[in-house]
């Protein structure tokens, strides 16, 4: 409605501003829109996640999968009669996003688990707090219609960027954890 609205403003170096404008292509104008719009997406990301609190204690559990990460030898079995994880999943979660989740839950899971009941006999509830919280930083995203690639991608980014990950792969273990304990995709 308003062409000077932050929202419908995109910096532009002088050059891509004057290839922008003379002359404009209905091809370059959807790019740049399309930009704007991740540009938006991110930023309001970013909002969210500073929003959204994450008990430190959660660096213990990313720790601890680092420290066992390569005694991991067979896949674990699970004693549980859970929803399946691909019942869990929408097309929009891409084929190897939903592979990683299920080996991330059957070499894991365990291990993930046993880490948050240690948390737990240290300081009771901070466990169930942090899977309160991860449910609430979920429902978030969901609300945003984000598809659930985007939303795995968001709670793995949030946990990396609130534990102080030194990698990415031990906050997509946690996030898989989330995945099958149901705080993420019930």
């Amino acid at each position: 409605e308003d062409v000077n609205d932050p929202d419908n403003l995109i910096p532009l170096c002088g050059n891509c501003h004057g290839r922008f404008d003379k002359p404009r292509t209905v091809e370059e104008y959807r790019s740049l829109a399309s930009t704007k719009q991740k540009l938006l997406q991110r930023v309001r990301q970013l909002e969210i996640q500073a929003s959204y609190q994450l008990e430190e204690e959660i660096r213990g559990v990313i720790d601890g999968l680092y420290a066992h990460m390569g005694a991991v030898t067979a896949t674990a079995e699970l004693e549980y009669d859970p929803k399946r994880l691909s019942e869990k999943f929408k097309d929009s979660l891409l084929l190897p996003t939903q592979q990683k989740i299920k080996h991330n839950v059957a070499d894991y899971y365990q291990l993930t688990k046993a880490k948050f009941l240690e948390i737990e006999r240290q300081n009771p509830g901070t466990s169930e707090l942090i899977y309160s919280q991860v449910k609430t930083f979920y429902l978030n995203q969901k609300r945003e219609g984000l598809s659930q690639q985007d939303i795995f991608a968001n709670v793995v980014m949030w946990i990396h960027e609130k534990s102080k990950a030194q990698s990415v792969e031990a906050p997509e273990i946690v996030a898989s954890f989330f995945v099958q304990n149901c705080e993420v995709f019930e």
